[in-house]
């Protein structure tokens, strides 16, 4: 039996095809030495890098470290902008000394307008005249009173709506007159004139309810701007009043320094 020759080292042994060779080519020699060294430079050059530029470990800036354990809470009895202060940074301070000065967003004469309007409102409230009504301001600068303003406005614009676009003084004349017509003819029966009545009075108690109801609603919308007036007051104006403010039965004017 012929011995097949089996190499010691088999990992150094290299096989070659003809044909793929042909088709494929020798890799240069200079492609692989190149390609070594540019790996190897690329290597090189991310270790000196790292060496040469450092990212700091360490930021340096400024803090500041208050101790909130020891700082006295300061309340304000409301809301609003601060204007001015009247003590400096770390002054001392003691109960009863004035911090600062809100800032009044609201304008004087357009509040000075708008008291002056109250007393025509109160009028209408009495005698129902829509009259009194008619020049009320719907654009005025209220500052904090503006929320209540607003409800006010609102109540005054449901009103005059209502004596506008009012249908009961029609319905009722024409009512009237069917029922002049019925009474004067002898051949109509007491059913006819019993519902014409009927109807006369579901429209005189729909009218009174409707009026009762806008006039609750300003009422309501009455006494919160009252309300609030009262507190704008004695915020702003406590000190600087000139006339003094009448609330209830007349709501005067007021001027400040």
């Amino acid at each position: 039996m012929e011995e097949i020759y089996k190499p010691d080292d088999t990992e150094r042994i290299e096989v070659y095809h003809t044909e793929n060779n042909d088709m494929l080519g020798d890799m240069p020699g200079w492609l692989i030495y190149t390609g070594s060294y540019i790996v190897y430079d690329l290597i090189v050059f991310l270790v000196a890098g790292s060496a040469l530029f450092q990212y700091p470990d360490v930021v340096k800036q400024h803090i500041r470290i208050d101790d909130t354990g020891s700082v006295e809470w300061v309340t304000s009895s409301h809301t609003g902008v601060i204007d001015r202060f009247l003590v400096e940074d770390g002054a001392l301070v003691k109960a009863g000394d004035t911090l600062g000065i809100f800032k009044n967003t609201a304008s004087l004469p357009d509040v000075e307008t708008f008291c002056q309007v109250l007393t025509n409102v109160e009028y209408y409230y009495r005698t129902n005249d829509a009259d009194y009504l008619r020049n009320y301001p719907f654009d005025l600068i209220m500052g904090d009173m503006t929320p209540a303003y607003e409800q006010f406005t609102q109540a005054v614009r449901n009103c005059l709506m209502y004596h506008d676009f009012d249908l009961y003084p029609q319905k009722k004349k024409f009512l009237d007159e069917e029922l002049e017509i019925l009474n004067a003819n002898g051949k109509t029966d007491e059913l006819s004139k019993l519902k014409v009545k009927r109807e006369l009075f579901e429209l005189e108690i729909t009218h009174k309810m409707e009026i009762g109801e806008n006039l609750r609603t300003l009422e309501l919308a009455y006494e919160n701007m009252v309300n609030h007036l009262k507190a704008w007051d004695n915020t702003y104006l406590k000190n600087a009043r000139t006339v003094a403010p009448c609330y209830g039965e007349k709501v005067g004017a007021w001027a400040a320094k």
